[in-house]
């Protein structure tokens, strides 16, 4: 089977089964991650997979022990589906070790497998034409700009805003093409306008997300949400003064701060599903050896907590729009419930 650009894989997902093999070639995590959860839809009915489904590194295992992890059914399900995140290329490297996994895959009415490579495809070797053969290669590549503006007004209409037309454009020359950071600039617009999917349209202005982009803070406001997760109310009351001065208003705050929890609950996700460091920077945007860094603050947190700041955040920006109060009131009291949390 040819190369399958995302959105015929997509359809094809509808009309068809799975096909016993996918490989996901192309370096855009976004269109990974988004590729592998239609596939557990199409599995188990969800894109959180259900039983049957595993998934591992292939850094620091076997061929070996890899393939036998896959021959375990489960007791729950006959449908098996195992992703294997080719972290240290050994899936092109030990290709001959492998080519019985695709075999049996081919052979088996109930084994889906999906290999996301490390490195760059090879479709010249002898595993990736059996993997073709037998299966689909999805082109998960990154978007050019003129696409990647497509996608941003899609995501829009999505979330429940009704943007002006130069919206999606802006969003990419500031952001680039990197769709987990455009994700996280429509997040932030939705929560600003108080957007909610299936909604009333929220109309959104180019001046209003000039103003969101705004100048760059994130290593503030980054400081701001450690002084948080750590419950340091004293470091953070002095960083939030530091960013009203500067002219930051409260819904841009919370904006911004959402994101970061956001990003926290990614590489605490992720981390927890065996991805490697370079697949939780894609995923989280920023760089691998940041996460090495930030994976200690992320353990800090539990999954619960973050998601009580995070309807916090919610709460405040609605009182900051629909109060009297001035916006460091409203602020000041956002981080004690942050910090009591």
């Amino acid at each position: 089977m040819a190369t399958l650009s995302f959105s015929t894989f997509a359809a094809s997902l509808g009309k068809q089964d799975l096909a016993p093999v996918y490989v996901l070639a192309g370096k855009e995590a976004w269109l990974r991650r988004e590729a592998i959860g239609r596939i557990l839809h199409r599995a188990y009915g969800s894109a959180q997979g259900g039983p049957g489904l595993w998934e591992c590194s292939t850094r620091g295992t076997t061929p070996e022990a890899i393939i036998a992890a896959a021959s375990t059914g489960s007791l729950f399900g006959d449908r098996r589906v195992v992703v294997l995140r080719d972290d240290g290329d050994l899936f092109a490297r030990r290709q001959d070790d492998f080519f019985p996994l695709v075999e049996s895959a081919a052979r088996s009415k109930r084994l889906v497998l999906v290999v996301a490579p490390g490195a760059s495809w090879r479709s010249n070797l002898r595993l990736a034409k059996k993997c073709a053969e037998v299966g689909a290669v999805v082109d998960c590549a990154p978007l050019e700009d003129a696409a990647a503006q497509e996608w941003v007004a899609a995501r829009l209409r999505a979330a429940g805003l009704d943007a002006e037309r130069s919206v999606p454009a802006r969003l990419v020359e500031n952001r680039g093409a990197d769709l987990f950071a455009l994700a996280g600039e429509v997040e932030k617009i939705a929560a600003f306008k108080n957007a909610t999917p299936g909604g009333a349209p929220a109309r959104v202005s180019a001046a209003e997300v000039d103003a969101l982009l705004g100048p760059a803070r994130a290593g503030e406001v980054w400081d701001l949400t450690s002084a948080l997760v750590r419950r340091d109310a004293r470091r953070a009351l002095v960083l939030l003064a530091r960013l009203l001065q500067g002219g930051m208003v409260v819904p841009q705050l919370t904006a911004a701060v959402f994101g970061d929890q956001r990003r926290l609950w990614t590489i605490k996700h992720m981390a927890g599903r065996g991805a490697s460091d370079a697949e939780i920077a894609a995923a989280a945007r920023t760089k691998p050896f940041v996460v090495g860094r930030l994976r200690p603050l992320a353990n800090q947190v539990t999954f619960s907590r973050l998601q009580r700041n995070m309807e916090a955040l919610l709460a405040a920006e609605r009182l900051a729009k629909g109060s009297s109060l001035a916006d460091h009131l409203v602020a000041e009291r956002l981080v004690f419930d942050l910090c009591r949390a």
